[in-house]
């Protein structure tokens, strides 16, 4: 297998894995409004709990992407 291909194929599979936490960031904005619609929570701590989670997903990608 030459280089390019190597580096092509991790590339690739970074992508994926990239896509898997994007979609986790969807999941968590659409739990914290589906919250927030049915009145769990004030605005302020729903805000404050999707942004720990938001920064949390962001950290571990950045982990996992290392």
């Amino acid at each position: 297998m030459e280089n390019a291909t190597k580096l092509e194929t991790t590339h690739q599979r970074i992508h994926e894995i990239r896509m898997h936490f994007e979609v986790l960031l969807r999941d968590a904005q659409i739990d914290t409004y589906r919250k927030g619609l049915a009145g769990v929570g004030d605005e302020a701590a729903l805000r404050a709990q999707l942004e720990e989670r938001q920064k949390q997903i962001a950290d571990d990608f950045a982990f996992v992407a290392a």
